[in-house]
């Protein structure tokens, strides 16, 4: 019989009074317990247990520890079964941020069996299992915008639709039923109903010949075309097993209602559920929950969220949401949560004066005051300014004052917000001028990038030789370097002669790289000859290679990573670039026509919108997305105001806050979906009205990221405003107390350009200003030398001067870029100040990074091997996310690893419970099962890699499966180890296969192995580092118990055979000292390539360009 199951102690919450604090209104547990801080109204909502609540959290009011302690509290003190609580987030970051506040408060263990996720995470958890009920499969396929636009494509030319309208071309028409269809999802209307309601419409204006009936009945049949493609579409998408992002939602919906089974399961399963971000869902997904938590069952319905802060229209939020939750729940029960801990009184008072304007609010009498711990002396500060450009330049002197007054100054605890990607562009580059380092959640460029603009060309090329213009773009850089106008010479000839060799008239002239080179004008000769073995050499190389193959193949033979005469910076983003390339399109190959090579690759590109090309994420990685740092580094934040939401700063400068194209925003959009048929607003407000409340919210979001100081860049109107300007609207009541001054006034700013940015001490350690500097000296003296030229009559007496100042220029670039001193430098005679130059660089470089300050870094033993084995296969794997491609090996390793999982927690239940255990028929079929579900999607299945995994399975149950074994819980046990070095804490996460109780005291810790047994498996050292983790861990996952007498073991799946160590015999300080270099390594930013490394890190090597890939 199996030991009983594992229970760590409990960790009870605690929520009875306390000490209470002076104000009167603050609670803190007592006693040695675990526990949290909570103010009476945070406590009311924690302890509801009278049916539906709606938890109106304003800024800074504490909403995650509410959510927090509402669910240790039902766990703990209500004695709920933690399976039966669902807590959905609107991210999948802010699930895994509540299971580790959890954790901090009750057993991991017990945190593990609740259920933290997405709404569309969890619409694809009820797809998979009860999807067969719909006809789907077990796992659904994700459809990408360019496959929406594929399959829409299809359909409107199957079925004849948009006939009325065709001649504005098909991709108009797919574009125009792809939105209505996603409006319609977002106002909770299928196909078939906006189908009937627009017959009813239509009906109703039969026999009207008005003009504005004539134009309605345009309207409507515009618009039922889009609602018949949607219909279609759908019908497609079911025949096919395929879904698009919003049927997670949908098609849940629709099981539910079909299947009491399901329905039933599901209920039972969800008893208790809490949900954050309410404001930001929509009507469907409303409608999901109301599946989910029937109204009329008085259900423990928890929504959390503020009407306020809805700023997510675009993404069809429905800004109701509340009051969508009032009539669909009724006898609701309203807690507001008004008490700010974050921001200053200032701060608040401004915030709420700026809401209370809203023409529309689920709780109009909400209103925010500033709680004790939020900062004193809170200020808001309006800056006059006569331009966005001005506006950048005024924050930029204004944090680099700060940063003089205060050397030491946390500048991640500074935050610039825009409305717009372009005025945060223009921020840094003003920050870029004085010195100042920041971080930008401004969409990655990488795909703007030369190198990959490059990569692409050829790709074209290859894929069709006689394309010109990715020709001509390749000769235009390096390494051919050949004069535009020269080239284009020769592509008008190529035209010419492609003309006549249609019409019959001349042979065909064949591949453009071919002919050019055999028709190469004088002195282009040797470079055209180049470019024409290269493509030859490409051509052979990518020949039936999938397309990321193909791609990483083309960036060696090329050495795009190397062509230019880059510096260490640009090169770092370079190589940056190519990998995003590669990770783009490795994460879509299963996407691509067959056999996606590089034509198909094209294609698909093809079908994609511009903002999709931008090396967005897919589907998949939208419902799981892949471990994210997010916005790391030392610097400035700059973030638009959607970015900014959930975060908090001392100071906030928002830029532009005037119309039309900051704060507000203003936009005209004509609607998709018909208002007869969306419905009129309850609240009497206009198109344009409900606009400008989105745009109030979306400033008052960005207002409460403050904590201490709000500065806010205006242009004032020269008259009376004739449209909303914030600013004014503060300016406008006294009680707000806002500073109003110029930004003439501003230290720095007093003349024609940023005189203060050269002061002493000012951006000393920056390379940025170290650089400006110099430039700022050498055009200083040119402009002597040609202001000496104007006033002087004679001829050349300033030619010397300028002379040297355009070599001093170029001598600029030239160590910008190389930090080397150019090999012309002692004959333009500006050697001396190319040395100082490089090596005051050099200097500021080796002080910044002697003063860098490492950020916490969360490992694992593959991270820690990887870096261990080759520093820059672990840069391109971990930190610039490059995918590995799926093998084989990968999917059979997976697929047992999870068969073993789920069938020995079925065993151990089973003997637990004294039912008959499973045997070998039950593996074999859970094999089976996993083993087609990880498979690579689309691709072929390997019969022999079925064959290999059930051989492997069969091995388990023959030799290693002891029904004697005193087994625990603890199956696939993940863990995170807390792990120091130098004085940094870090982390160190993991998952064990499987951990079993030894009769002799001690844990016996198994990790299970799908390869070729080895011999540092069977015979583990004593350094060995995976098992030295697990040593680790065991104490923080049996926290108090004795885990002396432990013993590691690999159990080699292939063969039967078992390694084994006693974990005491482990030196750990060996082992330690193993992981102290990756992590010393890692945050110094030392990536070197490992030793004779053939990984994935080969594609950046630098051979000969014309020499056959070795690959």
């Amino acid at each position: 019989m199996t030991a009983p199951r594992q229970r760590a102690a409990s960790c009870a919450l605690a929520l009875t009074v306390g000490a209470v604090h002076s104000s009167g209104d603050r609670l803190s547990s007592q006693g040695g317990s675990v526990g949290v801080t909570l103010s009476k109204e945070q406590r009311a909502a924690v302890e509801h247990a009278g049916g539906p609540l709606i938890v109106l959290a304003g800024p800074g009011t504490g909403k995650t520890r509410v959510i927090t302690a509402r669910v240790a509290h039902l766990i703990q003190e209500r004695g709920v079964n933690p399976e039966s609580v669902l807590s959905v987030t609107f991210t999948n970051k802010a699930a895994g941020e509540l299971r580790e506040r959890l954790a901090a408060l009750i057993d991991p263990v017990v945190v593990a069996r609740m259920r933290a996720c997405t709404m569309h995470a969890f619409g694809m958890h009820i797809l998979r299992r009860f999807g067969d009920m719909l006809g789907l499969p077990g796992e659904v396929e994700l459809l990408d915008v360019a496959q929406q636009r594929r399959m829409a494509r299809e359909i409107i030319r199957a079925e004849g639709l948009y006939r009325a309208s065709i001649g504005r071309g098909i991709d108009a028409a797919v574009e125009h039923g792809l939105s209505v269809s996603r409006e319609l999802v977002s106002l909770g209307v299928e196909p078939g109903e906006a189908l009937a309601r627009c017959d009813r419409e239509e009906q109703a204006l039969a026999g009207d010949g008005s003009p504005e009936a004539r134009a309605a009945r345009a309207e409507l049949a515009m618009f039922r075309e889009a609602a018949q493609l949607a219909a279609h579409m759908d019908r497609r998408c079911l025949e096919e097993g395929t879904a698009r992002f919003d049927d997670l939602i949908r098609w849940p919906i629709a099981l539910l209602r079909a299947s009491v089974l399901a329905r039933d399961i599901v209920r039972q399963e969800c008893r208790h559920v809490l949900l954050d971000e309410f404001q930001d869902l929509n009507a469907t997904q409303i409608a999901f929950l109301a599946e989910i938590c029937p109204p009329g069952s008085n259900p423990d319905l928890c929504v959390v969220g503020d009407d306020d802060q809805s700023i997510y229209a675009f993404r069809g939020a429905d800004e109701r949401a509340f009051e969508r939750f009032e009539a669909t729940w009724p006898g609701t029960t309203t807690l507001k949560l008004t008490t700010n801990y974050r921001s200053g009184a200032k701060i608040v008072g401004a915030s709420n004066r700026i809401i209370s304007l809203a023409g529309s609010r689920f709780a109009p009498d909400k209103v925010g005051v500033s709680g004790e711990g939020a900062p004193a002396g809170s200020s808001v500060e309006m800056v006059r300014v006569a331009n966005a450009d001005a506006g950048a330049d005024a924050i930029a002197a204004m944090i680099g004052r700060m940063r003089e007054d205060d050397p030491a100054i946390d500048l991640t605890e500074i935050a610039v917000i825009a409305r717009t990607n372009n005025d945060l562009l223009r921020v840094r580059a003003a920050l870029d001028v004085i010195g100042v380092p920041s971080v930008s959640s401004v969409s990655d460029a990488s795909h703007e990038d030369a190198g990959v603009q490059g990569v692409l060309d050829w790709c074209n090329l290859l894929v069709d030789p006689t394309r010109t213009w990715a020709a001509r773009s390749i000769l235009a850089h390096a390494p051919f370097h050949l004069p535009a106008p020269a080239v284009g010479v020769l592509e008008g000839r190529y035209r010419r002669e492609r003309s006549l060799a249609e019409e019959g008239e001349a042979p065909d002239p064949g591949p453009f790289m071919a002919w050019a080179a055999a028709n190469a004008p004088a002195g282009m000769e040797e470079a055209l000859a180049r470019a024409a073995a290269m493509e030859g050499v490409l051509a052979k190389a990518v020949s039936g290679r999938p397309a990321d193959d193909a791609l990483m193949r083309i960036i060696r033979q090329t050495g795009v990573a190397h062509a230019e005469e880059l510096g260490e910076r640009e090169r770092a983003a370079r190589v940056r670039s190519l990998v995003g390339l590669v990770r783009f399109v490795r994460g879509r190959l299963w996407r691509l026509d067959q056999p996606r090579d590089l034509r198909a690759l094209l294609a698909y590109m093809d079908d994609l919108p511009e903002s999709e090309k931008r090396f967005s994420p897919t589907p998949e990685e939208t419902l799981d997305p892949p471990e994210s740092e997010g916005v790391e580094g030392d610097g400035v934040r700059l973030l638009t105001a959607h970015a900014s939401k959930g975060l908090e700063f001392d100071t906030v400068f928002i830029q532009q806050c005037w119309p039309a194209h900051g704060f507000p925003k203003s936009r005209s959009e004509d609607p998709l979906v018909p208002p007869s048929i969306a419905g009129a607003d309850p609240h009497g407000r206009s198109a344009a009205e409900r606009r400008m409340d989105e745009e109030r919210r979306v400033f008052f979001v960005a207002l409460t990221r403050a904590k201490r100081r709000a500065v806010l860049m205006a242009k004032p109107p020269k008259g009376k405003p004739s449209s909303t300007h914030f600013p004014l609207e503060l300016l406008a009541d006294p009680d707000v107390g806002i500073i109003d001054r110029d930004a003439s006034d501003l230290p720095g700013l007093e003349g024609d350009e940023l005189d203060g940015i050269e002061r002493e001490g000012l951006g000393a350690d920056d390379r940025a200003a170290v650089l400006h500097a110099a430039r700022r000296s050498v055009r200083r003296a040119a402009a002597r030398a040609l202001d000496a030229a104007e006033r002087s009559d004679t001829p050349g007496v300033a030619d010397d001067d300028l002379l040297r100042s355009a070599s001093l220029l170029a001598m600029i670039a030239h160590v910008e870029r190389t930090e080397s001193i150019p090999k012309w430098a002692r004959a333009a005679g500006v050697y001396d100040e190319a040395a100082r130059l490089v090596d005051r660089l050099r200097a500021r470089r080796a002080a910044s990074e002697a003063s860098r300050s490492p950020c916490p870094l969360r490992l694992s033993y593959t991270r820690i091997k990887q870096y261990l084995d080759c520093p820059l296969c672990y840069r391109l794997k971990y930190e610039l996310k490059l995918p590995a491609p799926a093998t084989a090996a990968t999917s059979l390793g997976s697929a047992l690893h999870k068969a073993l999982e789920l069938f020995m927690r079925r065993w151990a239940d089973a003997d637990n419970e004294g039912r008959p255990t499973p045997g070998w028929a039950e593996l074999e079929e859970e094999t089976r099962r996993q083993f087609f579900a990880m498979w690579p999607k689309d691709t072929e299945v390997n019969h022999d890699e079925l064959v290999r995994a059930f051989g492997q399975a069969r091995m388990y149950w023959d030799h290693m499966h002891d029904p004697r074994a005193e087994l625990t819980d603890r199956f696939e046990c993940e863990f995170v180890l807390p792990y120091e070095c130098d004085g940094i804490s870090h982390s160190i996460a993991g998952k064990i296969d499987r951990i079993d109780r030894l009769p002799t005291g001690g844990w016996k810790v198994i990790d299970y192995k799908t390869g070729n047994p080895r011999k540092a498996l069977l015979e583990p050292a004593n350094d060995d580092l995976q098992l030295g983790i697990y040593a680790m861990a065991l104490p923080v996952l049996f926290p108090g118990d004795d885990c002396s007498g432990s013993v590691g073991e690999y159990w080699m799946l292939a063969s039967g055979e078992k390694g084994s160590i006693s974990l005491d015999s482990l030196r750990m300080d060996k082992i330690r000292k193993n992981i102290d270099k990756a992590i010393r390594g890692i945050t110094q930013g030392h990536f070197p390539k490992g030793r004779d490394c053939g990984g994935v890190c080969a594609f950046l090597d630098e051979p000969d360009p014309l020499a056959p890939d070795p690959a």
